[in-house]
């Protein structure tokens, strides 16, 4: 599925080979799906004493080293070994995936892959606060 979400993106800027010489979509893509996987990683961070761990230290250094740390997870998912060129081949000839509702889908589920977290986060938040539900 994410194959498919990071194809329908990049086609999103890779019209047919189509784009400018300073313009690289794989790495637009790459930099958006990496901060979505950081803003998961750091809503959990936050979220961490809600669900029994230990709370993490959210401090500067901590979350520079989450966002590298997620910057390297999509180039290995995605970089690495030229793996971008091998799903663009894959999905190039489908013709559900090249079109307007494709793009429209992967965009919202894109934007609730990073809304989501806030909005769990806001969830227990309320709930802690017993502005929701009030435990006895």
């Amino acid at each position: 599925m994410i194959d498919k979400i990071f194809f329908i993106l990049h086609n999103a800027y890779y019209r047919d080979g189509k784009y400018g010489k300073d313009e690289t979509p794989n790495l637009t893509v790459c930099v958006l799906l990496g901060s979505v996987l950081f803003t998961w990683l750091v809503v959990f961070m936050a979220l961490a004493p809600h669900f029994g761990f230990e709370k993490p230290a959210l401090a500067k250094l901590n979350t520079h080293l989450a966002g590298f740390g997620c910057l390297l997870v999509v180039y290995f998912s995605f970089y690495f070994r030229g793996r971008h060129k091998r799903i663009y081949d894959r999905y190039k000839d489908q013709r559900k995936l090249s079109t307007r509702t494709a793009r429209v889908i992967a965009y919202i589920s894109t934007f609730l892959l990073i809304v989501l977290p806030f909005i769990l986060m806001i969830i227990v938040q309320r709930i802690d606060n017993g502005e929701w539900i009030k435990f006895k």
